[in-house]
């Protein structure tokens, strides 16, 4: 029985982390950004703004999974699939990120701007120090980024412990 209630109290917990609101996800982050960043209230309303453009976008998507649903279902249902309707489904998502993209770049680089050497030196080692959590997961890179001269390369050329981009 305590097998079963380890389990149980591990899938709850798990489900809680998540499964959480883009708003909640988008909170923790911030603080843990501006904490480890030691950012001043102008950067920390820049990296607001940023995350409150990623999370509007998180939204619709989400809306856009909700509405797509019955007609995905559909779809599979049916003898033969639609391909027109399935590549529209797709475009679609991708014009409303082509829309979006130019808004969240400049606010990220305006917050950029705001940043010292020493926080972007940082933001470095937070990067290549999650890759390095990733990596350990398992050998399922898409593609890496080298830090040091910021070069996107294949699996085989990356560095141990450089890895970015799991499929």
């Amino acid at each position: 029985m305590r097998g079963k209630k380890t389990v149980a109290i591990v899938g709850v917990s798990c489900h809680r982390f998540n499964h959480r609101a883009p708003e909640e996800k988008a909170a923790f982050i911030n603080g843990r950004i501006s904490s480890k960043l030691d950012l001043n209230e102008d950067q920390e309303k820049k990296l607001k703004d940023v995350s409150d453009e990623v999370v509007a976008l998180a939204n619709e998507f989400k809306a856009m999974r909700d509405r797509d649903h019955d007609a995905l279902i559909a779809l599979v249902k049916s003898p033969e699939m639609d391909q027109a309707q399935v590549v529209a489904k797709f475009k679609e998502r991708e014009a409303k990120i082509d829309a979006k993209l130019p808004v969240l770049v400049a606010k990220v680089a305006d917050l950029h701007k705001t940043l010292t050497q020493g926080q972007r030196d940082q933001i470095v080692e937070m990067i290549v120090g999650s890759c390095r959590l990733q990596a350990s997961v398992g050998d399922r890179a898409s593609f890496c980024v080298d830090a040091e001269i910021g070069i996107r390369m294949q699996p085989t050329q990356c560095k141990k412990g450089r890895r970015v981009g799991f499929v």
